[in-house]
Formats: C-alpha cells, sequence, structure tokens
C-alpha cells in the first residue's frame, strides 16, 4: 500500500474521530450501553468468512433490543446467512444502501469497497473493520492491536469485546446450523466407512492437482467407499470424473451440501467453505492447507486434523498470518499459467501424507 494511500486514510478517520468528539457529550462517551435506534451488521463477504463470523453475529442477536439488519454483498453469503438466521432480517448490500445519523453500523472482517464514505455521509455510529485490518471506530478508542496475524474467528470476537467492553472473550467456535439442518443427520457410528473428497478447482493456489486425487481415491477406495463432491456450477473435467467411476456428487444449495456431509463419516478437504461447515456440524475431518495457514482459521474445538504445508516465504502463500507483507497478497504467476497445474505448496503435499493420518484418526 502506499504512503499516500495510507496518510490519506489516516487522515481521513481522524477527521471522523474529531467531528464525532466535538458532536458528542461527555457522559455518552463513558456509557456502555449503545443506544442507536437500529443496528447493521455487514457481513464479511465470503461464505467461509461469514461462518467465522457466527458466535459475533450470535452475540449481538441475543444482547441487543434494538432493531438488527443484516446485510450481505454477495449472494451466497445471502442465501447462507437465511438459512442460519432464519428469524433475523437479511438483506442484500448494495450501491443504494444508506444509513442514517441515529444507525450503529458494525463491520465484520472483510468490508465491501465504499463503506467508509457511506459512513461520512451519514454520520452514523460504526465499529469494526471499515478499511482494512485495523479497528476503525467512532465510539470506541482506537485498537493498537496488529491484527494480520490473528485468526479470523478472533478478529471479529474481538470487535464485539470492545464494543460491549466485555471482561471475558467470546469463544473463538463456528455455531452449528439450525436445528432443522440435523434432521436427516447420520450418527457417525465410531468406524470409518464412506469417505467423500472435496478438491474444487476452480482457485489455483488452492487446487490439489488431478493425479494426485486420483491417486489418494483409488488407494482409498481399497478400504472405504469414496465419493468426490463438488458444487454444481464448478466446472470439472468429465474425462476425470469417468476414470473414478463418475462417483460424483454435486450439491446445488446450502441445504443440501449439509446433508451430503451429515452423510459421511469422514471429509478431507481444501481451505474452503466445506472446511468450515465440518467445523460447524462438529465433524472429524482432514483439512489440507499450503498457500494459505489453517492458524487463521481453526476452531478452539476443531475435530480438524490439519495436514500444513504453508509457509509465509514461499512465492504462492496467499494467507494473512504474514506481518512482513502487513495483508498484502504476493505475486504469483501459477493464476496466469496456461496449464492447469496448481502452486507449488500443494504439489508437496503426498497421498501418504494424508493415508497415514488416517490412520491416526482411526486410532483416536
Amino acid at each position: 500500500m502506499s504512503l499516500k494511500i495510507r496518510l490519506s486514510r489516516i487522515i481521513f478517520f481522524k477527521l471522523i474521530q474529531f467531528i464525532k468528539f466535538i458532536k458528542t457529550p461527555i457522559n455518552k462517551l463513558k456509557s456502555t450501553k449503545i443506544k442507536s435506534q437500529r443496528i447493521y451488521i455487514i457481513m464479511p463477504a465470503g461464505a467461509g468468512d461469514m461462518l467465522m463470523s457466527l458466535n459475533s453475529i450470535n452475540f449481538i442477536l441475543k444482547n441487543c433490543s434494538q432493531e438488527i439488519i443484516l446485510l450481505c454483498c454477495r449472494n451466497e453469503v445471502l442465501k447462507l446467512a437465511k438459512l442460519y438466521f432464519k428469524k433475523s432480517k437479511v438483506f442484500v448490500y448494495d450501491d443504494k444502501t444508506r444509513f442514517n445519523n441515529k444507525d450503529l453500523v458494525i463491520v465484520l472482517s472483510g468490508p465491501p469497497q465504499g463503506l467508509a464514505y457511506k459512513l461520512f455521509i451519514s454520520n452514523c455510529e460504526f465499529h469494526g473493520f471499515v478499511y482494512d485490518l485495523k479497528i476503525r471506530s467512532s465510539i470506541v478508542k482506537s485498537n493498537r492491536d496488529d491484527l494480520i496475524e490473528l485468526n479470523h474467528i478472533r478478529r471479529n470476537n474481538l470487535i464485539i469485546e470492545k464494543l460491549f467492553k466485555l471482561s471475558y472473550q467470546l469463544e473463538d467456535i463456528v455455531l452449528p446450523p439450525p436445528i432443522d439442518a440435523y434432521l436427516n443427520k447420520k450418527f457417525y457410528s465410531g468406524k470409518i466407512k464412506k469417505i467423500a473428497l472435496y478438491f474444487p478447482q476452480e482457485k489455483k493456489r488452492k487446487a490439489f492437482p488431478y493425479e494426485k486425487i486420483l491417486n489418494l481415491f483409488n488407494k482409498l477406495s481399497t478400504q472405504y467407499e469414496v465419493y468426490l463432491i463438488g458444487f454444481s456450477m464448478d466446472s470439472i473435467d468429465r474425462e476425470f470424473i469417468e476414470r473414478i467411476n463418475n462417483k460424483y456428487i454435486l450439491w446445488t444449495d446450502w441445504e443440501e451440501l449439509l446433508d451430503i456431509l451429515q452423510n459421511f463419516d469422514l471429509i478431507i478437504t481444501i481451505d474452503s467453505v466445506v472446511y468450515h461447515l465440518c467445523n460447524s456440524l462438529n465433524k472429524k475431518f482432514i483439512g489440507l492447507f499450503g498457500c494459505t495457514s489453517h492458524k487463521a482459521y481453526k476452531t478452539y474445538n476443531s475435530n480438524c486434523f490439519h495436514i500444513d504445508y504453508s509457509n509465509p516465504e514461499n512465492p504462492c502463500y496467499s494467507g494473512c498470518l504474514n506481518s512482513k507483507r502487513k495483508g498484502n497478497r504476493p505475486l504469483c504467476n501459477c493464476n496466469s499459467r496456461k496449464s492447469q497445474s496448481p502452486c507449488s505448496i500443494f504439489n508437496k503435499i503426498k497421498e501418504e501424507d494424508i493415508l497415514s493420518t488416517l490412520e491416526i484418526i482411526k486410532n483416536t
């Protein structure tokens, strides 16, 4: 980030803080009670990030009497939020979204572009990640913590803890889905019989090589019933599906995916929304990490067995746990390659790593 941009952001927020200070009575500054007429919660942009904010959102819903509106920037997050918060008001955040000066806007990790200007012209109260990995707030003392190294769940919980002046920490967990998502749940018997593999190819940095998938599939199939699962809108190599005997299950919506995951004894997945849903369902599973670090997403009670080859010094690494890069993603030519070869980190993970981890799970 250039020095000019950094200076403009500092000046912008110092100006807002000054305006808020001269307009706010001293007794209001000392108050710990939120008095806004309406609370807007701007959800993270990605579905996985939204799942990591569930506990923070749940705390607000349980502890505030004001009208609370959840705003989502993307359709996939909108549908997932409506599943997890069926009794709440969930709407789309877009260019037409406006706030007034009696609103409180809480922004969770992963804010939309152009938000700062809307907050400025509305003169509303705000708290959270307005720009980057620094907590910005018009009502809470500025935060000096280096959030680049913090777990994503902890980031969101931290802004709620500061806003409500909590004397304790919220649990860094991914909450379970609503009870009706468990209606078709098959309870785990203790024996692993059915295994699902989730290796989408849309993001080259996270793509597990086809040949490794095939080798893993064939080795697992000698002892287990194995299926590859995928989203109906994702591209897939049809020839490859034939090579795994068409044992490929597609889902079209979140409810269908939850039902699929609950019908397998073990899931093997890359860093993806499936990883977070497995945490939400409290399943035993194996998570593969290369260009991101599991430390950024792990819940304190996770049943995941992580295989993590991430290294911030690797040119393909794009995770946030990297203070040297100050949150900026590296330039990696893997996405621009004409071939289907994924990033170098996932090429290091061997099928034997996964098989040996599976043996550990069987013996626990």
